[in-house]
């Protein structure tokens, strides 16, 4: 067979070219194609084609990378690829066979176990006792009949033990689903579920809108005020607002210029106030035609029926006759009849309605008005409720008595002061454990705390609050600490101009330029020779030399000594700053000079320099002066991503705000933390308690201060308040004696644990309650495990009970600590056992266990029938739920007793006195009868403080009294604990009426 490719190719004649064969191009090896005319151009036909007139592509090649026929036998060319072919095919073919054969993927197993027909017992022939070779004729072949048709199977699925993920299930030869161990009936075939309409362009538009307004509707909701009012100036926009006549309009009008509203408040509505608004929704509701629920209905006269309209206003009923051809009347009213005449509505069928009127002349004549609408029903009902009176419901309004912000889903955030709506629970919600109530604030709805309210004015509708632009403004506080100075540009070469040292040549001094000071405030290679500021004196420059040379080690510019090291370049730096203040100045110059334009050989210069700066900006603050063009130099770097050390200067700029407003750090940094700022490690996780079992690990930052860490925690807590907030401290133990100390707000958390691992001492830090304003949240199971973790064991001890004046429990009190018993018995992780006298201990006060067993088994057994009453198991939260809330009504939780040394008042030493500390102020009890012998209200406190003599510890407290000024010296080995306490109620209390907004 002759070859197409050597037809085509052996007529041809190659060009010669230089002596050597020129081959054509390789589209000549393809079919040939009719030459494109001058009238069928395509691609790029917009260009001229002159344009195209060289190869898009150029190349060279050689003759050998051609093919060429005289070189290749095609025969066996052909037969290798004959055979490579057949030979990959054969592979697929094994493939198939074998994947076939696997068995189904281990997630379901499937049985298929056909239903084979019974075959007859086959018998077997005695064995002969010699081998007998039987050979086997060639069966016949036989025509082959019909297969039979496939036997019914039963379906079955064999559980397995392996599991997979549901995203990998389908990745494995299909998607499975595990069955019951049940044959599978015949499945239904499915139905492909029709796909649903969507419209790009919807040919409608939805709105809301004010309707009717039921007789006696007040409105006082502010959201809805702007909404109807928006509705109302709409409506009258419109060229044709078909319920509102032209003297309608001009009414608006006129209260519009009344109020002197400009037309441009009309788009911008929050500006104007709700009086304004008011004033037009209470015009419009005079309106006969505005809002008025209406119905297309057939009214049945006694001789015709005619097609009208049925309004229902707040006003009474009317009948409405459309006119379409008069544009400016197009509804013209023809019958009202007020509420005060309607005598009876009645359905004499579902499609007809009877509506008896009074009428106003006589008193014994009525007129029935029947209607034919398939809406009968929906109008007698919305009569009925128009003349039953009962139409608005009677609004219960309460007062905040606290803030409370949550985070909790379908719970209600509010502040001090604001007044919420009570309403009904919506079906289908389950309120928390608790005497929790349903309310609304504008347009948020969620369940409140009973205790966080007061109602006794409740039936009073509270007045419109309008918030202006002015209070808005007021109202939102910005805490930028970041840049508290004008917008003025604070450039470095603007300061060394005022403040650097000028050189002391006076020719120098006439020609110093603008590349002079640059060249001050850029990074240098060789130490500095005199201080860069000039106010500093000659000791002073000294000491800046000293820490320009130190900075440069640290950087890795100047090698260390022999016996130095990178932390004690720090601390000679850090005990310069220390001991001189004046040179803090000097050495934010020279860190922002090597850290500008750093041009250093050596690895790492500018970032040593960066993160040495972290550590100064972290201990000490610069002077005012310096101040803005610091924060301007590190704003400028750590706003701008593109320069290498933004990140680190963001750390600067944060460290020296934190600084300014807590006063730096006062220990001094182990060798271990400089190792961890130096290789960028600026983080550490530590363990916080916030209740016996359970902490949580935080993250600290080298300048955390307590009180970000307490709000961290309330947080976790649900206490987002930052009133509530206050009441918690942060408290530390250390050493094994475990010695509670309380953290201040402006406590810098490692340095407490600097101090305490130099000293290699144990050390754990807890979120503690010490102050009781607010009342306790059932809203977050770790703050229920937290507080009742905090109250049990002074409960257990007998701190909290209260007696009468012969030193006996009250009935109440008994029958409240059973069933406070019955609560702790169900917390009890071995319950199940039973209760038995054993058990009392550990759920009932010790002061009120009496010794004989005769009293303890009675006990036990009205704390078994408190049990049967319960019902049942409780889960662990609701239990200490019930448990805290029946304690928190006794007067005396809350209160904290210290037994005292001595007391001394004004230099005259007072009797043994027992103190307390509670959310009304202090007392001092006599200790037998407990009495109260002296008490104060923390509005008397002028200060207190815990100040150390010899070998004790007292709490000085000045008070102001009617008889003027008087000073308490209270001995006690609580001293700081007391201080700190009475201190943190003193700014709870009085700072209530002052703070603003207290979210987050």
């Amino acid at each position: 067979m002759e070859n197409p490719l050597l037809a085509r190719q052996i007529p041809r004649a190659y060009p010669y070219q230089n002596g050597n064969v020129v081959p054509p191009p390789p589209s000549s090896y393809r079919a040939p194609s009719p030459a494109p005319t001058s009238g069928d151009r395509r691609g790029l036909n917009r260009l001229p084609q002159e344009s195209y007139t060289e190869p898009a592509v150029k190349n060279t090649k050689n003759n050998s990378e051609y093919l060429s026929p005289h070189r290749f036998n095609l025969d066996e060319q052909k037969a290798v690829i004959r055979h490579e072919k057949e030979t990959a095919k054969n592979a697929i073919n094994m493939l198939s066979d074998r994947l076939r054969k696997l068995p189904p993927p281990v997630d379901n197993v499937r049985l298929i176990r056909p239903i084979t027909p019974a075959q007859p017992p086959i018998t077997q022939s005695p064995v002969p006792s010699e081998p007998v070779v039987v050979r086997t004729p060639s069966p016949v072949p036989q025509p082959t009949p019909p297969p039979p048709p496939p036997p019914v199977r039963e379906e079955w699925v064999i559980r397995d033990s392996v599991e997979r993920d549901p995203v990998t299930q389908g990745r494995i030869r299909g998607s499975f689903r595990k069955e019951p161990l049940v044959p599978q009936p015949p499945r239904p075939p499915v139905v492909a579920e029709k796909p649903a309409v969507k419209f790009v362009k919807a040919p409608w538009k939805l709105t809301i809108r004010k309707e009717m307004f039921y007789p006696g509707e007040v409105l006082n909701d502010i959201q809805i005020i702007d909404q109807v009012f928006a509705q109302i100036v709409e409506d009258c926009k419109k060229s044709y607002p078909y319920r509102i006549r032209e003297q309608d309009r001009k009414q608006v009008e006129t209260v519009l210029r009344q109020y002197e509203i400009p037309p441009s408040d009309l788009n911008n509505q929050s500006n104007i106030h709700p009086d304004v608004k008011v004033a037009v929704i209470e015009l419009a509701r005079l309106w006969p035609l505005y809002f008025n629920q209406v119905y297309e209905v057939v009214e049945k006269r006694p001789d015709e029926s005619v097609s009208t309209i049925f309004a229902i206003s707040e006003h009474g009923i009317r009948l409405i006759v459309h006119t379409p051809h008069d544009l400016e009347n197009p509804l013209k009213i023809q019958d009202f009849f007020p509420f005060e005449t309607i005598a009876d509505v009645s359905l004499e069928a579902n499609d007809i309605l009877s509506v008896h009127v009074r009428h106003e002349d006589e008193e014994n004549a009525y007129s029935a008005v029947r209607i034919k609408t398939n809406q009968a029903p929906q109008i007698k009902k919305t009569l009925d409720r128009c003349l039953s009176g009962g139409v608005v419901p009677k609004r219960k309004f309460v007062r905040a008595l606290e803030d409370y912000v949550t985070s909790e889903v379908n719970h209600l955030s509010f502040k001090q002061g604001d007044v919420i709506e009570l309403l009904q629970e919506p079906e289908g919600e389950t309120p928390p454990v608790g005497n929790w109530l349903y309310g609304k604030i504008e347009n948020r709805f969620g369940f409140l705390l009973a205790q966080y309210v007061d109602s006794t004015d409740g039936d009073n509708v509270p007045p419109i609050r309008h918030e202006t632009s002015e209070d808005r403004d007021e109202r939102v506080r910005f805490f930028d600490d970041e840049v508290p100075f004008s917008s003025e540009r604070y450039t470095m070469i603007d300061f060394a101009t005022k403040y650097f040292r000028k050189p002391k040549d006076k020719k120098k001094q006439e020609t110093w330029a603008w590349e002079d000071i640059s060249q001050i405030v850029r990074f240098s290679e060789k130490p500095i020779s005199q201080s860069l500021l000039a106010d500093l004196g000659n000791e002073e420059s000294k000491y800046a030399v000293e820490t320009f040379h130190a900075i440069m080690k640290f950087m890795g510019d100047e090698p260390l000594k022999k016996s130095e090291s990178m932390t004690d370049v720090v601390f000679k730096v850090l005990l310069i700053c220390h001991r001189q203040p004046t040179l803090r100045d000097e050495v934010y110059c020279q860190l922002i000079k090597q850290t500008t334009s750093n041009i250093s050989q050596k690895p790492n210069s500018a970032l040593r320099a960066w993160r040495l700066l972290t550590i100064i900006t972290a201990y000490f603050p610069s002077s005012l002066t310096l101040k803005p063009y610091v924060l301007q130099y590190l704003g400028d770097n750590a706003d701008e991503w593109q320069r290498p050390f933004h990140g680190t200067a963001r750390i600067c700029q944060t460290n020296m705000i934190q600084t300014f407003k807590y006063g730096g750090r006062k220990v001094l940094l182990n060798a271990l933390e400089v190792q961890q700022i130096t290789d960028g490690c600026q983080l550490r996780r530590q363990a916080f308690y916030i209740s016996k079992d359970h902490n949580v690990s935080q993250t600290l930052r080298p300048i955390t201060v307590a009180e970000e860490m307490i709000q961290e925690l309330c947080n976790l807590l649900n206490v987002r308040s930052l009133h509530e907030q206050q009441e918690f401290s942060l408290c530390y133990t250390v050493g094994k004696d475990k010695h509670l100390n309380y953290c201040k707000n402006d406590n810098y958390l490692m340095d407490i644990i600097t101090e305490s691992e130099h000293k290699k001492l144990p050390f754990q830090f807890y979120l503690k309650r010490t102050v009781w304003v607010h009342p306790l949240r059932y809203d977050n199971a770790a703050y229920i495990d937290s507080m009742f973790d905090q109250v049990i064991d002074d409960y257990l001890r007998g701190s909290l009970i209260s007696t009468n004046s012969l030193g006996q429990l009250t009935a109440a009190t008994t029958e409240e600590i059973i069933k406070l018993a019955a609560y702790l018995f169900l917390l009890l992780p071995d319950n199940p056992k039973g209760l038995n006298a054993k058990t009392l201990p550990q759920i009932v006060p010790k002061s009120v266990i009496e010794p004989k067993h005769r009293h303890q088994e009675e006990m036990v057994t009205r704390i078994s029938r408190q049990l049967k009453m319960f019902g049942g198991r409780m889960r662990p939260a609701e239990a200490k739920s019930h448990f805290l809330e029946l304690l928190s009504t006794w007067p005396t939780f809350g209160v904290l007793h210290y037994r005292l040394k001595s007391v001394v008042e004004n230099g005259h030493q007072l009797p043994e006195v027992i103190l307390t500390i509670n959310k009304s102020g202090i007392q001092l009890l006599q200790p037998k009868s407990k009495e109260v012998f002296k008490e104060r209200n923390y509005d008397q406190i002028v200060s207190v403080e815990s100040i150390r003599k010899t070998a004790y510890k007292i709490v000085r407290l000045v008070i102001n009294t009617m008889q003027g000024e008087e000073t308490l010296d209270i001995k006690t080995d609580e001293a700081d604990e007391i201080s700190h306490l009475i201190g943190q109620y003193m700014f709870v209390t009085g700072g209530a009426e002052e703070r603003g907004s207290t979210e987050l």
